[in-house]
C-alpha cells in the first residue's frame, strides 16, 4: 500500500512527540551522582537514586500514555485506509468484471450478426490483405479462413490482373480519401458450376484514433432486385406502348366513320407494334358459326395487311369452347360473359 501525505504527516507527528517527551523528561529530572558502593560493600541503598528513578517513571507515564493513544490512532487510521482501499479495489474489480461481461456480450452479438448475415463482409489492412471475412464469403467461394487471411484478392480468389487493377484502385481511393465508395459489380465463383452474382458493394475506411488502419467492405446480392426492376421497367414500357396504341386508335377517324374494315386494319397494326408481335389478327364469329372469319391481319415483318382464310371450328370443338369461355359477346346491346 502506498504512503499518502496523511500517512507521512502522522508518522512525522509521532516522531516529534516522542522526541519532545524524552527531552522534557531529561530536562526536568536531573540525575544525582550514582553511588554503587552499597552494592559492593553491602552498605545502605541510596534512597535519593531510588527516588530519582521513581520520578523518571512517573514523568514517562504521560508520554507512554500519549504515545499509546497516538499509536492507536495511527493504527486505526491505517486500518480504515486499508479497508477503504480494499473496498475500492473490490468495486473496481466488480466494475471491470461487469464491463468485461458487457464487452463479451457485444462481441458475441456482433460476431453472430457478422457470420449469420447473407451479405458478404470483409476487412483489409493497409496492404490490401484480408484480415477478416464472414461465413457467406467462405460458402460462396468455397474457401477457408486460414487459407485467405493475410492474402490479397489475387492470391485468395485468383482474380485476373485487369480485375485486380480495378479492385486496388477502389481500395486505395477509400483509404486515401477516407470516404466510403458505393458501386455495383459481378462476382463469379466456379464452386458448384460457374455462377455469377450481381452485388452492390460498399467500401468504407476503418478509422482508429483518427488514423485509417484499413477498410471494410459489405456486398449485397441484388440479382433478384435487378431482375424485378427490369420487369417493372419492361411492364412500364409495355403499358406505355399499349396506352399510345389505344390513344392512336381512339383518335383515328376510322373509328368515328363506322367503317369496320378500316378500324380493324388500324387496330391490328397498332396492336402489333405495341405488343411487338409478328402478326395480329381480328376474327369474327357467332354462336352458330362453324368457322372464324378473318376481318384483318397485320404482319409486322412485312408491314402489310392481309385477310386470312376462314378458321374451321367443326373439327376443333375444344378450341371453339375456349373461344366462347374467354370472351365477351354483344347480344342485343348487352354484354354477356360466356
Amino acid at each position: 500500500m502506498k504512503l499518502t501525505r496523511l500517512h507521512c504527516f502522522v508518522l512525522f507527528l509521532l516522531l516529534v512527540l516522542m522526541g519532545s517527551e524524552r527531552a522534557a523528561v531529561s530536562q526536568n529530572i536531573e540525575a544525582p551522582q550514582s553511588d554503587y558502593s552499597y552494592l559492593v560493600y553491602g552498605a545502605q541503598p541510596d534512597y535519593e537514586m531510588v527516588g530519582y528513578r521513581i520520578n523518571v517513571a512517573e514523568a514517562q507515564r504521560p508520554w507512554l500514555i500519549g504515545s499509546s493513544i497516538l499509536l492507536f490512532c495511527v493504527l486505526t487510521l491505517i486500518t480504515i485506509l486499508f479497508v477503504r482501499t480494499r473496498r475500492s479495489g473490490k468495486r473496481l474489480e466488480n466494475l471491470v468484471e461487469k464491463r468485461t461481461h458487457e464487452l463479451e456480450l457485444q462481441t458475441s452479438m456482433l460476431m453472430t450478426i457478422f457470420d449469420s448475415t447473407p451479405d458478404f463482409i470483409f476487412c483489409k489492412d493497409l496492404n490490401l490483405n484480408y484480415i477478416r471475412f464472414n461465413k457467406s464469403i467462405e460458402n460462396f467461394f468455397n474457401v477457408r479462413a486460414e487459407d485467405i487471411i493475410g492474402k490479397n484478392a489475387e492470391e485468395a480468389f485468383g482474380f485476373s490482373p485487369e480485375r485486380m487493377e480495378v479492385i486496388n484502385r477502389e481500395d486505395n481511393y477509400v483509404i486515401s480519401e477516407k470516404r466510403p465508395l458505393v458501386f455495383e459489380e459481378n462476382l463469379t465463383t466456379q464452386f458448384g458450376g460457374k455462377k455469377e452474382t450481381l452485388v452492390e458493394t460498399i467500401k468504407a475506411p476503418l478509422i482508429r484514433n483518427g488514423e485509417v488502419i484499413g477498410l471494410m467492405g459489405i456486398s449485397r446480392d441484388i440479382t433478384n432486385r435487378k431482375e424485378m426492376e427490369s420487369k417493372i421497367a419492361s411492364n412500364y414500357e409495355y403499358a406505355g406502348k399499349l396506352s399510345n396504341a389505344l390513344a392512336s386508335i381512339t383518335k383515328s377517324p376510322a373509328i368515328y366513320s363506322g367503317l369496320l374494315k378500316d378500324a380493324a386494319d388500324l387496330m391490328v397494326k397498332e396492336g402489333s407494334i405495341a405488343l411487338n408481335c409478328q402478326r395480329v389478327s381480328i376474327w369474327n364469329a357467332t354462336e352458330e358459326s362453324t368457322a372464324l372469319q378473318n376481318i384483318s391481319s397485320f404482319d409486322l415483318n412485312t408491314g402489310e395487311h392481309s385477310v386470312q382464310a376462314d378458321f374451321d371450328l367443326i373439327n376443333r370443338q375444344l378450341y371453339a369452347k375456349l373461344i366462347k369461355s374467354e370472351r365477351l359477346i354483344n347480344k342485343r346491346n348487352q354484354l354477356i360473359h360466356i
